[in-house]
């Protein structure tokens, strides 16, 4: 649970994970600015019922650097309209205002 600093491309050997999550994402806006906060749910397997996994947070030059990630991985695809096959569950964008910890 952290705000990305940089992302890069990796060079370890990687598989597709066998279970699927689901994800929500928020807006967050403080007196530091906006970031964009993902959390990941447990698989339907998970013993213990449905709960966030794993949080990060981006901030607009990270959110850059995926987005330029994902071109790379899907080219085309913010060009590119929906497919009708293509079935996105909206979820509501939450704004949330944080108190600085500092």
């Amino acid at each position: 649970m952290a705000i990305i600093r940089s992302i890069e491309r990796g060079t370890s050997s990687v598989r597709r994970h066998p279970t699927q999550a689901d994800a929500t994402y928020q807006i967050i806006e403080d007196e530091s600015g906006r970031l964009f906060h993902l959390t990941t749910y447990g698989s339907d397997d998970r013993v213990s019922g449905p709960k966030p996994s794993q949080t990060i947070q981006l901030d607009q030059f990270r959110a850059q650097e995926l987005v330029g990630a994902l071109r790379e991985a899907f080219p085309g695809i913010l060009r590119a309209p929906l497919s009708d096959k293509v079935s996105l569950r909206r979820s509501p964008v939450r704004r949330v205002r944080l108190r600085s910890a500092i």
